[in-house]
């Protein structure tokens, strides 16, 4: 969702580049993800999902933003960002459950031997 709002964001800019469309385009989406944090809207999602899509959301759009100031592709560097999440997400996700299983593991191990 963050990066989705992300993308909204960067739309809505490329509009009319300035900085008080930055501001107002970034306030529209912190609106409209705030209404569902504080249940304004009601969403099966809990509240601390859309905190985490407004701050992955600020996470992509900031370097998107010098990638433009420098010329580079804009686009591609934010798909490269994003797969960087994705992949970051599903190893530290990976990791905890590996670690969990371990850890029963080990728990049971030293149950039956302290018995």
């Amino acid at each position: 969702m963050g990066a989705a709002m992300a993308l909204a964001v960067w739309l809505g800019l490329s509009l009319w580049p300035s900085l008080w469309m930055l501001m107002l385009w970034m306030m529209a989406a912190a609106l409209w993800a705030g209404a569902r944090l504080f249940r304004v809207r009601r969403t099966l999602l809990p509240p601390v999902f859309w905190s985490d899509a407004l701050v992955t959301m600020l996470i992509l759009l900031g370097p998107a933003i010098e990638d433009s100031a420098d010329g580079t592709g804009v686009l591609a560097a934010s798909a490269v960002r994003v797969g960087l999440f994705v992949g970051v997400a599903l190893y530290a996700w990976a990791t905890v459950w590996l670690l969990e299983r371990w850890r029963a593991s080990t728990s049971e191990a030293l149950f039956f031997h302290n018995g």
